[in-house]
C-alpha cells in the first residue's frame, strides 16, 4: 500500500496572491484557505477562508470587497477577530494551482514575512512532481515540510472548517445562535450536506481526544454504563 506524504511549500510575497497583500497590509493578520475549488479551466479558484486578525474588521473586509482578485466575496463576522469567507480567485501566473493538479491540495495558510504555505498531500510519486512542475515553471519556493502522514482517520480541511465556523457562530450553544440553514448557505451547500459534514468532522475530532483521555475514573464509568447498556439490551 502505498504512504501518503504531506508536503507544505512556501511562497514569497511577490506571487501576486491576494492573501499575500492581505496580510502585507494587516500585518499580525493569520488566514487560513480551508477549501479550494477549481472553477473550470478559466483560471479562478473558489476559496472558503477563514481570517484572524486584531486589526479593524471593517477595514478589512472592505479590503476584501475591492480585491481585484477575489470576486464575488461573502463575509460572516464572528466576534471581534475572527472573519469568515468565501470568494472566486482569479489565480496569478505564479499560483501553484496553474502549474499542478489541486487534487490534493490541503489548505492554504499565511505565514511570516508575507510567504504563503500550501499544504499538500498525495503519494511521494504526486508531492516530487508537484515541486518539479514549479521548478520547471520558474515559480520561486522553498520546501517547508515533506514527511510520511500517519493515520489514516484525520479530519479534512472541509470538516474542520465546517465544525469551526458552526463553534464560532453559537450553532452548538443553546439556544442556538444560528441555524443549520444559515450555515449552510456560507459553505453554498445543502443543510442536510453541511449537516453530515459537521457530524463526520465531530465524530474524528471526539475519537481523537478520547484517545488522548488517560482517566482510571473516566474508564471506570465507561465500563459500568457499558454493562449496563448490555443488561438493557438482553432485557428487551
Amino acid at each position: 500500500m502505498t504512504s501518503l506524504m504531506s508536503l507544505t511549500i512556501a511562497l514569497t510575497s511577490n506571487n501576486g496572491c491576494w492573501i499575500s497583500r492581505l496580510i502585507q497590509k494587516f500585518k499580525g493578520s493569520f488566514v487560513k484557505v480551508m477549501q479550494v475549488e477549481r472553477n473550470g479551466n478559466n483560471g479562478e479558484t473558489y476559496h472558503l477562508f477563514e481570517i484572524i486578525s486584531s486589526r479593524n474588521s471593517d477595514d478589512i473586509c472592505r479590503e476584501l470587497e475591492k480585491e481585484q482578485m477575489l470576486k464575488d466575496v461573502r463575509l460572516v463576522r464572528s466576534g471581534r477577530d475572527r472573519i469568515y469567507g468565501s470568494g472566486r480567485a482569479v489565480c496569478s501566473s505564479k499560483c501553484p494551482l496553474e502549474k499542478v493538479n489541486c487534487a490534493f491540495l490541503r489548505c492554504i495558510t499565511s505565514g511570516v514575512n508575507g510567504e504563503v504555505y500550501w499544504h499538500f498531500v498525495g503519494s511521494n510519486a504526486d508531492c516530487r512532481r508537484i515541486m518539479q512542475k514549479l521548478t520547471d515553471n520558474g515559480v520561486f519556493y522553498r520546501v517547508v515540510e515533506l514527511s510520511t502522514l500517519k493515520g489514516r482517520n484525520q479530519i479534512t480541511g472541509k470538516q474542520e472548517l465546517a465544525v469551526k465556523v458552526a463553534l464560532d457562530l453559537g450553532y452548538f450553544d443553546y439556544p442556538k445562535k444560528v441555524n443549520i440553514k444559515h450555515l449552510a448557505d456560507l459553505f453554498d451547500l445543502s443543510p442536510a450536506t453541511l449537516s453530515e459534514e459537521i457530524r463526520k468532522g465531530l465524530k474524528k475530532i471526539l475519537n481523537q481526544y478520547f484517545k488522548n483521555v488517560d482517566s482510571i475514573e473516566l474508564l471506570d464509568e465507561y465500563r459500568a454504563i457499558e454493562e449496563k447498556h448490555i443488561l438493557l439490551q438482553l432485557y428487551q
